[in-house]
C-alpha cells in the first residue's frame, strides 16, 4: 500500500511491475520510461494492477496500450504520448501533456449491486444509487488526429436489479486540439446523470462532429456577382466549449487558393470565366470541408448603336447573348425597357413603362425622339429576367443626333415702269 516506484526502465518487454492493489490504494510511478510494451492485466506484461489510482510524472509513454487508471501531471517537455491507447478505469486526471497520433480512451464501467434495502425503509437508496467517476482533462496539447474519447460505459443496481443513476462530472478544459485532434462522448447505458464542463478549449483545424451544407445558385452567369450561403451546425454541441461557433471562421478556397476568410457563411463572388471553379468552405474549429464546382455560362446583353434624328422615329435595339457549355441559346422570352439619363422610358400619354419583347434574342422599340435629345445624352436596356436568366442591364450608348433642316420661305421682286399716281 502507499507504494513509491521510481527511477525504474522497462524498455521493449519484461515484467518490470507488478502490482495488486487490493485496498484502492494510491500508488506514484514517477520518473520512468516505458517504450513497446502491452499492459492488460496480465502477469507478463509490464504493469498489473488491481485497483486505486496511479498518478504518473514525468514519464515517456510511448507505442504503449495501458489498462490501469492513470492520472498524468507531468510538464509537457517531460511527458510526450504517441501512438498510444489509455483505458483508464478510476477518476481520471490528464494534464500539460501533448498527444500525437494517440487514441485515448477515457472510460468508466461499474457494476455495483447494494442488497438488502426495501421500498419501504430505504427509498431512496433502493432506487438511487449515486457513484462518482469523473474525468478532468486540461492544459492539453491534441494534434495529428489524436482522439480523446470520453466513454460512460456504467450500470449501478439495487437488489432487484432496477437500474440506478450514476452521476458523472467531466470537465475538459485549456486545451488545444489542432490537425485533425478530435473529442467524443458517448454512453452505452442512458441510466446516469453528467455534467460536462467544457471551457477555455481553442479548436483548430479540429475533427469536430459536425454538419456543414453549401447553397449555390443554379444560373451562374460571368460577370454577374453570385451570393453563397449556407449552414453550420455541431451534431453534439455540448461535447464543445460553449463559445466554440464564436471562435469560428470560415476559409473560403476558389480551386485551392484561399480567397477570402469570412465571418459568417455567406460570402459574394463574380466569376469571371466560363471555366470550372472549385469553390471550397472550411470552418477554422474544423478539419470538415465542403466543395461545389460551378461553372458559369456567358451572358451579354448589348445596345446596339442609336442613329437618331430629332422629332423623327428612331429605332431602338438591344441583343441578348447567352452561352452555355460552347452552346449558343436561344432566348424567346422576357421583356426590355429602356433608360434615358437614368430615366425609364414612358408612354407620353399614358405614362406607362414601354416594353420590347424579347424575340429571336432581339428587342426593338421604335420611338419618337424629341428635342430634349443630343450626343450627351446616355441610354441604357434592362432585361427584366426570365425563369433562366437573370435581370442584367446593357451597355450605355450616346445616341448620334441629326437636326433636320429648316424650310425657309424666299421672295423675288420684278423690275416694272410706271409713272406718278399709277398704282404699282
Amino acid at each position: 500500500d502507499n507504494s513509491i516506484i521510481h527511477n525504474n526502465q522497462a524498455v521493449e518487454t519484461g515484467e518490470a511491475i507488478y502490482l495488486i492493489n487490493t485496498k484502492q490504494a494510491e500508488t506514484t510511478i514517477n520518473v520512468n520510461i516505458y517504450r513497446s510494451n502491452i499492459t492488460q492485466n496480465t502477469i507478463n506484461r509490464n504493469i498489473y494492477l488491481g485497483g486505486g489510482e496511479i498518478p504518473v510524472g514525468s514519464i515517456l509513454l510511448d507505442l504503449n496500450w495501458y489498462t490501469f487508471p492513470i492520472n498524468i501531471t507531468a510538464n509537457i517537455s517531460e511527458c510526450i504520448i504517441e501512438d498510444t491507447t489509455i483505458y483508464s478505469k478510476a477518476n481520471t486526471t490528464l494534464e500539460k501533456s501533448v498527444f500525437n497520433k494517440s487514441n485515448i480512451r477515457l472510460s468508466a464501467d461499474i457494476k455495483e449491486r447494494r442488497r438488502n434495502n426495501t421500498l419501504a425503509s430505504n427509498i431512496f437508496d433502493a432506487t438511487t444509487i449515486r457513484t462518482e467517476m469523473d474525468v478532468n482533462v486540461y492544459n492539453n496539447t491534441f494534434t495529428n488526429g489524436t482522439g480523446l474519447t470520453i466513454l460512460l460505459n456504467q450500470k449501478g443496481y439495487n437488489s432487484q436489479d432496477n437500474y440506478g443513476t450514476i452521476s458523472n462530472i467531466i470537465e475538459i478544459h485549456d486545451n488545444k486540439f489542432v490537425n485533425r485532434a478530435r473529442i467524443t462522448c458517448e454512453y452505452i447505458d442512458s441510466n446516469f446523470s453528467e455534467t460536462y464542463k467544457i471551457y477555455n478549449n481553442t479548436y483548430e483545424n479540429a475533427l469536430s462532429t459536425d454538419n456543414l451544407i453549401l447553397n449555390v445558385p443554379n444560373k451562374i452567369y460571368t460577370g454577374e456577382p453570385i451570393t453563397i450561403t449556407g449552414t453550420y451546425t455541431l451534431k453534439n454541441p455540448e461535447y464543445y466549449d460553449e463559445d466554440i461557433l464564436e471562435q469560428n471562421k470560415f476559409q473560403v478556397y476558389i480551386n485551392d487558393e484561399l480567397v477570402d476568410t469570412v465571418n459568417t457563411l455567406e460570402f459574394t463572388i463574380t466569376p469571371t470565366t466560363t471555366e470550372n471553379m472549385l469553390i471550397t468552405i472550411q470552418p477554422t474549429i474544423s478539419q470538415t470541408i465542403k466543395s461545389a464546382i460551378i461553372q458559369a455560362s456567358t451572358l451579354n446583353f448589348t445596345l446596339e448603336p442609336i442613329t437618331a434624328t430629332i422629332g423623327e422615329t428612331a429605332q431602338i435595339t438591344a441583343q441578348i447573348t447567352l452561352i452555355t457549355d460552347d452552346t449558343e441559346m436561344e432566348v424567346n422570352d422576357g421583356r426590355v425597357y429602356f433608360k434615358v439619363n437614368g430615366k425609364i422610358l414612358r408612354d407620353v400619354n399614358t405614362g406607362r413603362i414601354l416594353y420590347a419583347d424579347v424575340t429571336d434574342n432581339t428587342a426593338t422599340l421604335d420611338y419618337q425622339v424629341p428635342k430634349t435629345w443630343n450626343e450627351d445624352t446616355e441610354l441604357e436596356a434592362v432585361f427584366t429576367g426570365n425563369d433562366e436568366i437573370p435581370q442584367v442591364t446593357s451597355n450605355t450608348v450616346n445616341p448620334s443626333i441629326t437636326t433636320p433642316e429648316t424650310s425657309q420661305t424666299e421672295f423675288s421682286v420684278a423690275d416694272t415702269t410706271a409713272t406718278a399716281g399709277e398704282e404699282v
